[in-house]
C-alpha cells in the first residue's frame, strides 16, 4: 500500500518537475494563475495570491505556483495513507485503493489530469474524514476553509459541498453542536457565493489581460493557451465539444471504465450489513457532478472526483460504524481488481489509456535512465 502510494506521489512530483523545468504548462500550473489584475474574472483567487506572494518575495510565480502544488500533493498522500490505515482492516484498504479513477491510479496513467485546482478540495475532504476517527477538533475548520477556498479558485469544484456536508454532518462536535451548524451554514453559502461569481456574473476581463500579466513578470506566453484562453469560450462551446465527443468511440470508452472504476466499491457494499445503503451512496454521490460531463470534456477527471468521494464516503461510514463488513474480501478478487489499473485507466479529457500505470510508469523510468546516459 505504501509502495503504490509512494510510487503514484513520486510519478506527479516528477511530472511536477518537468512542467517546471518546459517553463510550465497550460492546464496544469495556467489554470492556478488565473488571476483579475485587470478585473473581475471567476476562477482568479489562487492566482491572485500567487501573484501576490510572488512580488512580495521576488520568487518567479511558476515557482510559487510549483511550490503550492507540491505541498499540497505531498498533503493528500499523507493523508489519504493515514486514512488508509485507520480503515484497519488491510484487505478492506485494499480494495478501496484499487479503482482506476481514484486519484492515486487516475495521474499515474495520464499526469495531464494531477496538479488541478482539486486539490485543494482532495485535501480537505481527507483532512474532515481524518478528523472522525481522531475527533480532532481543529480539523473540521480547516477543511472548511480550504473547501471555501477551493469553491472560489474553480467554481466546479462547489459541486463536491454536498459530499462533504454529508461528512461534516458525522464529525464529533457534541460539546460544541453550534460550531458545526455554523461550519456547516458557511461552506452552504460559500458554495453557493461562489457559483454565482463564477457563472452568473460578466466577467470584466480577458485572455489577452491576464496572460499579459504574466509575460510581464517574464512568465513564458505558452501558460496562456490552455485555462487561461478558456475562458473566453462561452458555455454553448463547451457543450457542443462534449456533444462531439458523446458521437465519438471515446464516450463508450469512458463509459466503460466508468462502470470498471466503480466496481470495487459495489464489491465492497456486498461485504457490509448494509448493502443497499452503500450502493445508493455510490449512485447519489455522482449525480452532483453529472453537470460537468455536459460542459467540458475533461470527463477522466469528473470520474476521478467522484470516485474519491465515494471512497470518502465509505471511509466515513467505517469510521462512524455505521457500515460493518460481513465477510472479507477474496484474494482471487483482490488480485482481477488489483490487474485493471495496472493495464487501463481513463484519459483525462475522454476515453481511456491502454497499458494504464504500468506504461506510463515504464515511460518515466525509460525517460530518466535515458537523460542519465547521455549525461
Amino acid at each position: 500500500m505504501a509502495l503504490f502510494l509512494g510510487i503514484s506521489c513520486l510519478m506527479v512530483i516528477y511530472a511536477l518537475s518537468e512542467d517546471v523545468l518546459g517553463g510550465g504548462s497550460a492546464w496544469k500550473q495556467g489554470d492556478w494563475l488565473i488571476n483579475s489584475e485587470g478585473g473581475r474574472i471567476r476562477r482568479s483567487l489562487s492566482g491572485d495570491l500567487i501573484l501576490m506572494l510572488s512580488d512580495t518575495t521576488d520568487l518567479s510565480a511558476l515557482l510559487v505556483t510549483a511550490c503550492l502544488q507540491l505541498l499540497l500533493v505531498l498533503g493528500l498522500y499523507l493523508v489519504f495513507f493515514r486514512l488508509l490505515l485507520r480503515v484497519g482492516e488491510a484487505h478492506v484498504a485494499l480494495t478501496l485503493l484499487l479503482s482506476p479513477a481514484l486519484f492515486v491510479s487516475f495521474w499515474m496513467g495520464d499526469t495531464e489530469g494531477s496538479l488541478r485546482k482539486e486539490l485543494i478540495a482532495f485535501l480537505a475532504l481527507g483532512l474532515l474524514v481524518m478528523s472522525i476517527p481522531n475527533r480532532a477538533k481543529g480539523l473540521p475548520v480547516i477543511s472548511s476553509a480550504l473547501i471555501v477556498f477551493a469553491f472560489f479558485a474553480h467554481e466546479a469544484t462547489t459541486l463536491f459541498a454536498p459530499v462533504f456536508l454529508f461528512i461534516l454532518h458525522r464529525a464529533d462536535f457534541r460539546e460544541r453542536p453550534h460550531l458545526k451548524q455554523g461550519m456547516m451554514i458557511a461552506v452552504a453559502l460559500g458554495a453557493a457565493a461562489a457559483l454565482t461569481y463564477g457563472v452568473f456574473l460578466e466577467p470584466k476581463n480577458s485572455s489577452e489581460v491576464i496572460c499579459a500579466s504574466l509575460t510581464q513578470r517574464g512568465l513564458n506566453a505558452g501558460l496562456c493557451g490552455g485555462a487561461i484562453r478558456w475562458l473566453d469560450y462561452d458555455l454553448a462551446f463547451g457543450v457542443q465539444s462534449s456533444l462531439n465527443t458523446l458521437k465519438s468511440t471515446n464516450a463508450l470508452e469512458s463509459l466503460a471504465i466508468y462502470i470498471v472504476s466503480l466496481l470495487p466499491f459495489a464489491y465492497l457494499a456486498k461485504q457490509t450489513d448494509r448493502p443497499r445503503y452503500l450502493a445508493s451512496l455510490i449512485v447519489l454521490s455522482g449525480l452532483p457532478f453529472l453537470p460537468l460531463y455536459v460542459v467540458a470534456v475533461d470527463w477522466g477527471r469528473w470520474m476521478s472526483w467522484h470516485v474519491l468521494s465515494v471512497t470518502y464516503l465509505f471511509m466515513t461510514l467505517m469510521f462512524t460504524k455505521e457500515a460493518k463488513f460481513l465477510r472479507a474480501v477474496r484474494g482471487p478478487v483482490l488480485i482481477g481488481l488489483g490487474t485493471i489499473p495496472l493495464l487501463v485507466t481513463p484519459r483525462h479529457t475522454s476515453g481511456a489509456i491502454e497499458g494504464g500505470i504500468l506504461n506510463e510508469v515504464i515511460g518515466v523510468i525509460t525517460s530518466i535512465a535515458t537523460s542519465f546516459l547521455s549525461v
